[in-house]
């Protein structure tokens, strides 16, 4: 038998299962799967989901055992919050996600779906918010903390997704993580590189380099890194951000959780109501 294959069920490299590979994983004791498939599923030119499409889908993802199911961003259209909203009330067992941009509006739109938590973007690089957005840096703190601070109060489990996080000069970027910690509400924090600029080691590195800073702006730990291919992905919890307790944080990586080379949807949506340059 090889293992590496299982009657069609999957097949992999059989490199997974050498010894000295085998020998050196580290996994941490809670790993959650946060599957993207209905919105970035959709950043291929010419795949468009219909709602029975994504509902299909969802069902599918919840038998294999995903935790919690991305089912897309309300704002793009009726028909993604309608399929949004039949995905929540079919009760499949995961948590069911919406993507937002950093806007009040958009918060209401993913509360009117039921949906349990949200994913929100901000930039965060000078160059993306100054070029691309055409705004002064405190935007994109204010808009964060204004949108954040809704979705707590909503009872929304709220992951900050600051776009382009890797190339965001250091300083800037953590003040901005802690301004948002302090003054609005994160959950969870994605450290997103966005144009897959950022080798696995060098997240790793901004990661540990910066443990300090985490634990004494947002009272988290971590426990633990995984790196995916030539983009790192990763989320770590602010579990007791909210009641100001200094709870320990996981940071959790998931094959499809937060994001390879993509951020956002390709359909018919300006972010922040601003266009942004093709990211292909």
């Amino acid at each position: 038998m090889e293992p590496w294959k299982n009657d069609n069920r999957w097949f992999v490299s059989p490199y997974n299962y050498d010894p000295e590979v085998r020998s050196a994983l580290r996994f941490s004791p809670r790993i959650e799967l946060h599957d993207i498939t209905l919105r970035d599923g959709e950043q291929q030119a010419g795949v468009v989901f219909s709602k029975d499409d994504k509902i299909r889908i969802a069902e599918a993802l919840a038998e294999v055992g995903v935790h919690r199911i991305e089912a897309g961003m309300p704002s793009v259209s009726r028909d993604d919050a309608d399929a949004i909203t039949t995905i929540v009330r079919r009760r499949l067992g995961p948590k069911i996600f919406a993507f937002c941009r950093c806007m009040v509006s958009d918060v209401k739109q993913a509360v009117d779906c039921g949906v349990d938590g949200i994913v929100i973007e901000i930039p965060s690089s000078q160059h993306i918010i100054q070029y691309a957005y055409d705004w002064p840096l405190a935007k994109a703190i204010d808009l964060s903390i204004e949108a954040t601070r809704y979705a707590k109060a909503q009872g929304l489990y709220t992951v900050f997704f600051p776009i382009d996080g890797t190339r965001a000069e250091p300083g800037w970027f953590l003040d901005l993580i802690e301004k948002v910690a302090r003054e609005g509400h994160m959950d969870a924090l994605g450290l997103v590189d966005t144009f897959g600029g950022c080798s696995p080691h060098a997240i790793e590195a901004v990661l540990l380099q910066n443990a300090q800073y985490f634990r004494l702006h947002a009272r988290a730990e971590l426990s633990d890194f995984v790196e995916k291919n030539r983009s790192g992905i990763g989320e770590l919890e602010f579990p007791e951000l909210a009641s100001g307790g200094a709870g320990e944080g996981t940071l959790l990586v998931a094959e499809q959780f937060i994001f390879d080379q993509s951020v956002g949807n390709c359909r018919a949506i300006n972010r922040h109501e601003r266009p942004l340059p093709p990211r292909r």
